[in-house]
């Protein structure tokens, strides 16, 4: 099979979508919303005409109260400080573009690698150049070498999730400590992506923004959270005069997110203890999953990262395979199911695949099946 231009993970989710099969390429899942917001929405619509129409810039007045309250008491913040966009993918672009106009000419952007794929491709499309940090076989960081890389290759922006996406590493505390170090000694943003930060398995996610750093720009949205991927509702989080700037970019790339949308959001946090309840459902649901699929993939041949939490299992594929886009072209053609090659996330994991264990068990089950299946001859 040719290898596509663009994103791997829409090339191979849309054969799904085009032609069938299960997709555990696209981080999308496959659990209800919580009822609860699914019967606000019903109502609203048929509330009155101002709701299905544009909702303020800055985002809707009381899912924004919501969201400032909500983190006062990781530190100081009200609506000034947050922004709601058409979902994080809009957060982490307008946050480059901001960036980018803060920082001398051939800065860099640093992410871990393997990074989500849009963190190489939105500091390329901003003219910063990119640098993929190794991390070793535990997923731990040499905080020497990396203080060393953003003072030499004048690092101007480290982006970073947690847990992480396709790895799903889990930051420390400490860990962050030393980031925020460094970010402060070198002038260097911080860039947090927090949309899996409800998906941890053990230990809860620690919040940075305790550490109150100017430089830092906190990222999130509901799409994980409630399993809305495709209500595209996000914010950021930030210093005042950041979140004024990215707002009036956002007046002519995303306008507003829609308003219809939000105001469920809203209403359905402020009635239901701000969604806790339906998280820690889906926390127990997403881990047993992934215990689930590692074994099965371990069974199989695979070498399986333990994940910390998130949506994805990355592993590196069996023998004879020693390529992802060739495993991932073999498999979706033999069996329908959809992974994504570890290319797509770093030129140097081409050997990897990532896989989405957000979905049904018994779909999950079919999926392990016809993969074990295909192996075997």
């Amino acid at each position: 099979m040719k290898k596509p231009q663009g994103s791997l993970i829409s090339y191979f989710s849309n054969l799904v979508k085009e032609q069938g099969g299960i997709n555990l390429a696209q981080g999308v899942p496959g659990f209800d919303p919580p009822q609860e917001l699914l019967e606000i929405l019903r109502r609203l619509i048929d509330e009155g005409n101002s709701i299905h129409q544009y909702a303020p810039g800055n985002g809707d007045y009381k899912l924004l109260e919501m969201i400032a309250k909500f983190y006062s008491s990781t530190a100081a913040f009200s609506p000034a400080n947050v922004l709601i966009v058409q979902g994080a993918t809009e957060a982490l672009a307008l946050t480059c573009m901001c960036v980018a106009k803060h920082v001398p000419q051939h800065s860099r952007v640093l992410s871990f690698d393997p990074p989500y794929e849009s963190y190489p491709k939105l500091a390329e499309y901003n003219g910063l150049e990119f640098t993929y940090f190794p991390v070793d076989s535990s997923r731990d960081v040499d905080f020497g070498q990396l203080n060393k890389t953003v003072k030499e290759q004048q690092v101007r922006a480290i982006v970073l999730a947690s847990p992480g996406n396709p790895m799903g590493k889990i930051w420390k505390k400490s860990e962050l400590e030393q980031i925020n170090r460094i970010s402060l000694e070198h002038n260097t943003y911080i860039l947090f992506d927090a949309v899996y930060k409800d998906i941890y398995y053990s230990n809860p996610v620690f919040n940075p923004l305790e550490f109150e750093n100017p430089l830092l720009v906190y990222i999130d949205s509901f799409s994980k959270m409630l399993s809305i991927t495709g209500w595209r509702i996000g914010y950021v989080i930030g210093e005042e005069k950041m979140i004024h700037e990215m707002r009036a970019i956002h007046d002519y790339t995303g306008l507003c997110a829609p308003h219809l949308f939000q105001r469920a959001i809203g209403d359905y946090l402020s009635q239901n203890n701000f969604g806790r309840d339906y998280t820690r459902i889906l926390r127990k649901k997403s881990s047993e999953n992934a215990r689930f699929m590692k074994a099965r993939l371990v069974r199989a041949g695979f070498t399986c990262m333990e994940p910390d939490g998130g949506y994805f299992l990355w592993a590196q594929v069996p023998a004879p395979y020693a390529d992802g886009f060739e495993f991932a072209s073999a498999l979706y053609e033999a069996t329908g199911v959809a992974v994504v090659p570890g290319e797509n996330f770093s030129p140097d994991k081409c050997e990897y695949v990532r896989l989405n264990i957000t979905l049904d068990r018994p779909i999950l089950e079919k999926a392990a099946a016809l993969i074990l299946a295909f192996l075997k001859t």
